[in-house]
């Protein structure tokens, strides 16, 4: 190959290269954009998740509802999930976990109530950025931090187009998934499918959303926390900065 073939393909690869940055550019432009334009999002979810780990295999799914006020970064948001696992090894019967989870973010602060097997926890903590659920704009920017994104080919989900934007972690020995793909609406900009797969390419996770119902009037108490009657409320907004033990439901 001469010097000046070499030349031509290596500008036309970065040419490639920057134009598709560009594209991936306008498409998370034209998802905030068509974000902002929502006033409310009520929609239901279901996340389903199967993993091997030396013999032991682990099956989940966590499936509820989940609901969201456009108020910029303040937006409160709730979402009521039920969660069951399946533990599975060998030469042993299945083991069977489940639990309800009642995630309330009231404008500016999170609580997260669980319910496992009649007993019940609740906890009050500051709103991580890593825990934007779809209907918020923050998510792209937050992915973008720890995997790298790449603009897909659009598909089709239950009728309507999508971008499909391919995330790939930054470290891969941090991150048990190689790679998953967020489908995000085009006409509301809405994240409503992920698909995520391990380094071998099977699939591990599945979450999908569907009921959307957009720009109905949700009552503001649906925001409120109220602890039920004898649980205390274990306030991590003043102790120092670590991950708590629960976090919000429904976010791969």
């Amino acid at each position: 190959m001469s010097r000046t073939v070499a030349v031509g393909l290596m500008v036309a690869i970065l040419c490639a290269r920057a134009l598709a940055a560009e594209k991936l550019e306008d498409v998370q432009r034209h998802i905030e954009e068509r974000l902002d334009k929502l006033k409310s999002v009520q929609a239901r979810l279901v996340l389903e998740q199967e993993a091997e780990f030396e013999g032991v295999r682990q099956a989940g799914r966590t499936e509820g509802t989940y609901e969201i006020v456009n108020r910029g970064n303040q937006s409160p948001f709730r979402s009521d999930m039920t969660m069951s696992e399946t533990l599975i090894r060998p030469g042993a019967a299945p083991q069977k976990r489940g639990a309800s989870v009642l995630t309330i973010f009231d404008g500016q602060f999170v609580y997260v109530l669980q319910d496992e097997a009649g007993h019940k926890s609740a906890q009050k903590m500051e709103l991580n950025p890593k825990w934007a659920i779809f209907g918020d704009k923050r998510f792209l920017r937050e992915l973008g931090r720890d995997f790298d994104l790449m603009l897909g080919k659009d598909e089709t989900v239950d009728g309507q187009a999508t971008w499909v934007i391919q995330a790939t972690p930054k470290d891969p020995k941090k991150a048990g998934l190689m790679r998953t793909a967020h489908y995000f609406q085009k006409e509301t900009g809405l994240w409503v499918k992920a698909v995520s797969r391990n380094k071998e390419g099977k699939t591990v996770m599945t979450t999908r959303v569907s009921d959307i119902r957009l720009n109905r009037p949700i009552p503001p108490d649906h925001f409120v926390f109220v602890a039920p009657k004898g649980v205390e409320v274990v306030d991590l907004t003043a102790a120092p900065k670590r991950a708590p033990a629960t976090r919000p439901a429904g976010r791969p």
